[in-house]
């Protein structure tokens, strides 16, 4: 199997679950797509709803946390495939 590019990896991981994708774990990157996107979903719907800018702040602190973590999975999943 060709080895992946972490160059690609990383700027996949921009949208966490692309890196996933590209990667051939498609159950994970669902998730991690789903819940990137669930999460932006949620807090602008509530915050729409209640005419609230506080649900905006939940967004700018649970985003990067969401990249954070696809990013080190990619990453290590990708180690375990150069590995194999």
């Amino acid at each position: 199997m060709k080895e992946k590019s972490k160059f690609i990896t990383f700027l996949l991981s921009f949208i966490p679950g692309l890196s996933h994708l590209y990667l051939g774990f498609v159950d994970r990157a669902v998730i991690f797509l789903m819940v990137f996107f669930g999460t932006i979903g949620i807090t602008l719907g509530l915050a729409y709803i209640t005419y609230s800018d506080a649900f905006l702040a939940i967004l700018i602190l649970a985003l990067p946390i969401i990249w954070l973590v696809a990013l080190l999975d990619a990453f290590s999943l990708r180690k375990s495939l150069r590995s194999n």
